[in-house]
């Protein structure tokens, strides 16, 4: 099931802020917000397309076991050909990408870094004392995800032997680059929308 995206940024009491520039700090933050979730529904579906991906290969494996049983061996030709046209119709409509995974948990993180990035602007803007105290206590949270962003981030920097036997490997919700493992399931989406959630209680 995908998630909502949030559309609470119009509806702050702009009398609240302090700052104009605050306006357009919690527009921006709340944009990004919407991103990771964006992020977060296409590396949902796409995982989806993975796992109906693999079951069809299962299937198929299984099939092509009982034409070669066929001894009829005309016949036999006349199934493989029909096996293996229907196999590239059904393969080419998933469109099963690596690459697009890759780049969605790569913006996804990016999006993660912008938040964090626009919580610590709005918390300097603002002289609210809760805003201050709430940008303090997310900052060490975010730091895992900012780390595995750096990774990607300087990817060129990365195709050493320390990284290149885990370059980027998704299994669980979980994300892992050079032995190094991060949660990008639901939890992590719970995060950031909590984080945006919290901002907006300090500020309304």
């Amino acid at each position: 099931m995908s998630v909502e995206l949030y559309d609470k940024y119009i509806h702050v009491p702009r009398e609240n802020l302090n700052h104009k520039e605050s306006i357009l700090l919690l527009g921006k933050m709340e944009e990004y917000v919407n991103g990771t979730i964006i992020q977060f529904n296409r590396i949902q579906s796409t995982q989806m397309n993975i796992l109906g991906f693999v079951e069809e290969m299962k299937q198929c494996s299984r099939r092509l076991e009982d034409i070669w049983k066929i001894e009829d061996s005309k016949l036999r030709f006349q199934k493989l050909e029909e096996y293996n046209k229907e196999k590239h119709d059904k393969f080419k409509s998933y469109g099963v990408n690596n690459l697009t995974l890759f780049l969605d948990i790569h913006f996804y993180l990016i999006c993660f870094d912008k938040v964090q990035n626009l919580i610590e602007k709005l918390a300097y803007k603002e002289n609210n004392e809760n805003l201050s105290i709430l940008c303090a206590s997310l900052l060490p949270k975010f730091k895992p995800y900012n780390d595995m962003r750096n990774n990607l981030e300087h990817i060129e920097d990365r195709t050493k032997p320390k990284y290149t036997t885990d370059f980027g490997n998704l299994n669980n919700g979980k994300f892992t680059f050079g032995g190094k493992e991060l949660d990008i399931s639901q939890d992590s989406l719970s995060f950031i929308c909590n984080s945006y959630e919290q901002v907006l209680e300090c500020i309304s």
